[in-house]
């Protein structure tokens, strides 16, 4: 994964033993140059929303060669598979019927139950340690479908969780922060210079945040930033 870096920001460290190497980028063809050798192989999951809808066709272009790789949601809305709102669905349409992963369709969480069923499937009792999970961030510091001010934050236990958005559509499931600190390799992407003023509250390393939380719980993750966000962050 060959990084492009911004003098002035190359990590944020939450810690002595936590840190988040960050690398930018200029557009989603260019994320998805620097990130497609990340979906070769192993178990990947990947967040729904409007940064990765976009992002799923440009990675489609750099024709990864994905016949060793396994997709999964990271979270899902409780919708029909068919709804443009289906985080899953969304990315079958865009990323994995694209490139012949159609038999990952069966990944598709329509339940808590179902979810834990499917990673108890693919892990069986072993830790559930993805090889790659990919996060969005939304501009109120959600990751996932774990929202800010929700109990489920503290839960180190849980695997999988039902939550509720304040954002229709309302019902989510979502992998917990367990499975998301355990991953082998965890990439969240900040896009939008909508976001600017939720990039210097993760600077600042404001505890209210989810991803906040995430990813000062593990000693290293990757963040990507959009290029025009580090400019609205300074503004902000």
């Amino acid at each position: 994964m060959a990084a492009r870096k911004r003098a002035g920001m190359d990590s944020v460290r939450f810690s002595e033993h936590s840190v988040a190497r960050v690398s930018v980028f200029d557009g989603f063809e260019d994320l998805a140059r620097q990130t497609a050798d990340l979906l070769t192989s192993g178990r990947v999951a990947f967040s729904g929303g409007q940064t990765f809808a976009k992002l799923f066709p440009q990675w489609v272009l750099t024709r990864p060669d994905v016949s060793n790789a396994s997709f999964f949601p990271v979270d899902e809305r409780l919708v029909p598979f068919n709804d443009p709102a289906s985080n899953w669905g969304t990315a079958y349409r865009g990323f994995l019927a694209p490139l012949d992963k159609e038999h990952d369709k069966e990944h598709w969480p329509t339940s808590r139950r179902s979810f834990a069923d499917i990673v108890g499937r693919t892990f069986g009792d072993a830790e559930p340690v993805f090889d790659v999970v990919f996060l969005g961030v939304g501009d109120d510091g959600h990751t996932a479908s774990l929202f800010p001010g929700g109990d489920y934050l503290k839960d180190r236990e849980s695997i999988v969780l039902e939550t509720r958005s304040p954002n229709p559509p309302h019902g989510r499931v979502t992998l917990g922060p367990r499975p998301l600190v355990s991953a082998a390799r965890l990439v969240t992407v900040l896009a939008g210079v909508e976001k600017g003023a939720i990039l210097k509250r993760i600077a600042a390393k404001d505890p209210t945040l989810p991803i906040v939380r995430i990813l000062s719980a593990r000693a290293e993750s990757d963040l990507f930033i959009e290029d025009p966000l580090l400019d609205a962050a300074e503004e902000s």
